[in-house]
């Protein structure tokens, strides 16, 4: 996985953060709406959407977080599965 010990561990912090009940209802409202092609894809980007934090590139878009300084989307939703199986969500 192309992710920092540092990124991974600020990644992770956050998306724990979020109220599991929250969450829950979220998948719900989502499934039942139909709105997604990858409804795993879609709930883990939208964790990552809920956590607040800005993701920067490192090379002028500044952020909490400078994934994309390294990182594609790939890498980044690679990162995602892991912190959500880790989590249990």
């Amino acid at each position: 996985m192309k992710i920092t010990d540092k990124d991974y561990t600020t990644l992770k912090d956050a998306i724990n953060k979020i109220d599991r009940d929250a969450i829950l209802k979220h998948k719900n409202a989502v499934k039942e709406s139909g709105k997604f092609k990858d409804f795993d894809k879609r709930i883990r980007w939208d964790l990552l959407h809920a956590t607040k934090l800005i993701i920067g590139d490192g090379a002028g878009a500044t952020g909490d977080i400078e994934l994309y300084a390294y990182m594609d989307d790939t890498h980044i939703d690679t990162a995602l599965k892991t912190i959500v199986k880790e989590l249990g969500l």
